[in-house]
C-alpha cells in the first residue's frame, strides 16, 4: 500500500483554539503539515512560501467586527492564485451576512465553533478532496498522454477513469472499437486519442459523419466512384476509404448508415488481408440493439449483428456528464482558464449559485454544453465570480434578495447577450431576434457593456462532416 499524500494546512489566527480544532480533527486520508499565522500579512508570506492545500482562518481577521468594517484581507489575496486554496472561515458567533460575504469572496465553507470534531474533519476531508481534485485538472490528460485533444475529457469519477485505461490499452492495438455516448459526451475526441496513441498516428484520420450527406451517396463517399473497387489491387476507388488508407477511420453515427452500406463494410471487415490498411473506429449514441447487445431496449439502434462483433472488438461506453458528479466543477474550472485567458478576462471563479446550478443541471449536450455555457459566461459575466444568470442556468440556485430592477437587467443582459450569440454578433439579425430596432440594439449593447468583437463567430452552427479533400471531389 502506497504512502498517504502528504498535505499542508495553514491556520491564521489570534488565539490557539482554532488550531487545535483542525489538529484533533487529523482527516485519515493523508499526512498533512499545520502551519500558524497570526496576523494577514504573515499569511500571505505564508501562502507564497508553503504554497498550502487549505487555509482556515478566524473571522475576525477577515471581516473585523462587521462587513462594512472589512479591509483587504486574505481572500482578496488567495483570489488571485492561479490555482487557490480552499479557505474555511470560522466564526465564534452566527452571523448570516458575514457567512454570505464570505463565500461571494470565495470561501469554501463558513462555520461556527463550538463544532464537533467529527464534523470539521469531515468539512477538512471534503475541501482537501476537492482541491486535490482541482490540482489534477492539468495532470491528468499528462498521465494518459501527451496528446492535446484530451484536453476536454479532465475526469475523476470511476467511469471516465475506466474510459481511460481503456483507450490506453486499445489504442496499441489494431482492434476495432464501438464508441457508446450520447452527443456531446466527446467521442470524436476519444477516437482520435486512440489514434495518436496507436502506432498509426503518422497516418490520416478521417471522419465519416451520415450528417448532412444523402444516404444513397454515402457509399461512394466511403468506397469512392461507381466501378472502382477498394478490395481490388488494380483499381482502388479514391473514397474516404482510400485516403485513410496507413490511418484511422472513424464512423459516427454508424446505426443511422443504410442498410446496403453495412452490408458492404461487413464484407469488408471479412477480407482483412485485402483491404487498404485502415482501423476502423465507430460511435453510436446508444448501445446497438442486436443478439449481442442484451441490455439494448427496443428504442436503441439496430446493428447487423455480424457486423457488430467485428466492430465492437472493444466496446468503450462513455458516461453523461449528469452522471460524472464533481467531473462538472472540475471541468467547468478548466473551461474557465481557458476562455478567460482567450477573451483577457480576469475571472476568479463560479459563485455559489453557479456551482449550485451546474450541479443540479441535467446537462443534455453534455460536455459540449457545459463549454459552450462557460463560455457564454466568460463574455457576459460583469463580476469576478460567474453567476448562474451568466451560464444562462438561471432557473436553479437563483438568488432571492434581487431587487424587481437588477432582475429586469439581468434578462435583458441575458436576451441580448443570447441574441448576439446566436447571429454571430451581427446587429441587425440579433436586434430581429428580440423585435427591435438596430438603433436601440447598439444602445442595448452600450447599456449592457458588450464588447462586439467577443461575438464573431460564435454561432450555432450545424456539426459539418470531416472529409479531406480527393482526386475527382468537385
Amino acid at each position: 500500500m502506497s504512502a498517504p499524500e502528504h498535505k499542508v494546512l495553514l491556520v491564521v489566527e489570534r488565539d490557539r483554539a482554532i488550531s487545535a480544532l483542525v489538529s484533533d480533527a487529523n482527516p485519515t486520508s493523508c499526512e498533512h503539515d499545520i502551519h500558524r499565522s497570526d496576523t494577514v500579512a504573515d499569511a500571505a508570506t505564508s501562502i507564497g512560501t508553503l504554497h498550502p492545500d487549505v487555509v482556515v482562518m478566524d473571522a475576525e481577521l477577515v471581516f473585523g467586527s462587521g462587513v462594512g468594517e472589512r479591509e483587504p484581507s486574505l481572500l482578496d489575496i488567495i483570489r488571485e492564485i492561479a490555482l487557490p486554496p480552499k479557505v474555511i472561515v470560522v466564526a465564534d458567533t452566527e452571523n448570516r451576512e458575514l457567512a454570505a460575504e464570505a463565500i461571494r469572496l470565495g470561501a469554501f465553507d463558513y462555520c461556527v465553533r463550538p463544532m464537533r470534531t467529527d464534523e470539521f474533519s469531515v468539512l477538512l476531508g471534503r475541501a482537501l478532496h476537492i482541491r486535490e481534485l482541482e490540482a489534477g485538472i492539468e495532470d491528468l490528460p499528462g498521465r494518459l498522454s501527451s496528446v492535446e485533444r484530451f484536453e476536454n475529457l479532465v475526469g475523476s469519477c470511476d467511469a471516465m477513469r475506466a474510459v481511460f485505461s481503456a483507450v490506453a490499452r486499445v489504442a496499441a492495438t489494431d482492434a476495432c472499437v464501438l464508441l457508446v455516448g450520447e452527443s456531446g459526451t466527446g467521442r470524436r475526441i476519444i477516437a482520435r486519442a486512440i489514434h495518436h496513441l496507436s502506432p498509426r498516428c503518422g497516418g490520416p484520420f478521417v471522419v465519416v459523419s451520415s450528417g448532412g450527406v444523402a444516404p444513397e451517396a454515402m457509399e461512394g463517399e466511403i468506397f469512392g466512384r461507381v466501378g472502382r473497387d477498394p478490395l481490388s489491387e488494380s483499381g482502388r476507388g479514391s473514397g474516404l476509404l482510400e485516403q485513410a488508407d496507413g490511418g484511422t477511420l472513424l464512423l459516427e453515427g454508424v446505426c443511422g448508415l443504410p442498410l446496403p452500406l453495412l452490408a458492404r463494410l461487413t464484407a469488408l471487415l471479412r477480407e482483412r488481408e485485402t483491404r487498404p490498411d485502415v482501423r476502423i473506429v465507430a460511435s453510436t449514441d446508444h448501445p446497438p440493439r442486436c443478439g449481442a447487445a442484451s441490455g439494448a431496449g427496443e428504442d436503441s439502434p439496430t446493428l447487423r449483428e455480424d457486423l457488430y462483433y467485428r466492430l465492437g472488438v472493444v466496446t468503450i461506453e462513455l458516461p453523461p456528464l449528469r452522471e460524472r458528479g464533481e467531473d462538472i466543477a472540475i471541468m467547468a474550472r478548466a473551461f474557465l482558464a481557458k476562455y478567460s485567458r482567450e477573451h483577457a478576462r480576469a475571472l476568479s471563479g463560479f459563485g455559489r449559485s453557479a456551482m449550485a446550478s451546474m450541479m443540479s443541471h441535467g446537462w443534455p449536450g453534455n460536455v459540449a454544453e457545459l463549454e459552450a455555457r462557460v463560455r457564454r459566461a466568460v463574455i457576459l459575466s460583469r463580476g469576478r465570480l460567474v453567476s448562474a444568470v451568466d451560464l444562462g442556468l438561471n432557473g436553479n440556485g437563483r438568488s432571492t434578495d434581487r431587487s424587481l430592477a437588477e432582475a429586469r437587467s439581468e434578462l435583458e443582459r441575458s436576451m441580448v447577450t443570447d441574441a448576439l450569440l446566436q447571429a454571430a454578433g451581427n446587429v441587425s439579425r440579433a436586434a430581429r431576434a428580440i423585435g427591435v430596432s438596430r438603433p436601440t440594439m447598439y444602445d442595448l449593447i452600450r447599456k449592457c457593456q458588450l464588447d462586439l468583437s467577443n461575438f464573431k463567430g460564435l454561432a450555432r452552427r450545424p456539426k459539418p462532416v470531416v472529409r479531406p479533400p480527393g482526386p475527382g471531389r468537385a
